[in-house]
């Protein structure tokens, strides 16, 4: 291998993309939080994430994690997108997609789905404020009778995510966890006002979340 081509691999872009090794539908009357092939969103009177367990049972959020132990340390993260795909034909409108987008929020990843229990949720709460978001997607458009695609840029803000993963690759576990809430609200707008999207437990591989990388 020739000098010029090995400095050129060494300074490509390096890409990884990770499946969550676990995802649970946080919602106290889930059929089952932890292994329906969708994770459902929605928020309650405004309200994204909750204060407490007792205003969680008024809401759905999802929780992901990932096990980000091959992600490259050292290098610089330039590029973090977590890629969702939503059911076709969601009964929201783009413009209350828009006005009410899914967050992306930092949590603890103390959770498993083998072992997921609602009754915790008072110990494993997502921080709540508008500045804890790390980024919020919405779909691009909607086709009838087709899957949406939601694309949440995790550098966009106002939260540092690069220094979030930068801790989780520090850490004892290697582990990583977010939150996904919104505020689009059912009890007034029915079942049109949800979020629901494919989890890892979907046969489907294509369009399981993915969170994707981009390192120089």
């Amino acid at each position: 291998m020739t000098l010029p081509l090995l400095a050129f691999l060494l300074l490509a872009p390096q890409t990884v993309e990770l499946t969550p090794t676990d995802d649970v539908w946080v919602y106290p009357h889930a059929s089952d939080g932890a292994h329906d092939a969708n994770l459902r969103v929605w928020g309650y009177e405004g309200k994204a994430a909750p204060a407490d367990a007792t205003e969680a049972e008024e809401l759905s959020m999802a929780y992901l994690k990932w096990d980000v132990a091959s992600v490259p340390a050292g290098k610089k993260l330039t590029k973090a997108r977590l890629v969702l795909t939503n059911i076709a034909n969601p009964g929201y409108t783009l413009e209350q997609a828009k006005a009410a987008p899914l967050q992306a929020r930092p949590l603890a990843p103390d959770f498993t789905e083998k072992s997921w229990e609602f009754e915790s949720l008072g110990k494993l709460l997502p921080k709540r404020e508008k500045l804890d978001v790390f980024g919020v997607g919405a779909p691009e458009k909607l086709v009838a009778d087709k899957p949406a695609p939601i694309e949440i840029d995790l550098m966009k803000g106002p939260n540092d995510f690069g220094k979030y993963l930068a801790a989780a690759l520090g850490s004892p576990s290697k582990q990583m966890a977010l939150a996904l809430t919104s505020t689009i609200d059912m009890a007034t707008l029915g079942r049109t006002g949800i979020y629901k999207f494919y989890s890892r437990d979907e046969r489907d591989a294509t369009v399981r979340p993915r969170l994707v990388l981009t390192f120089e």
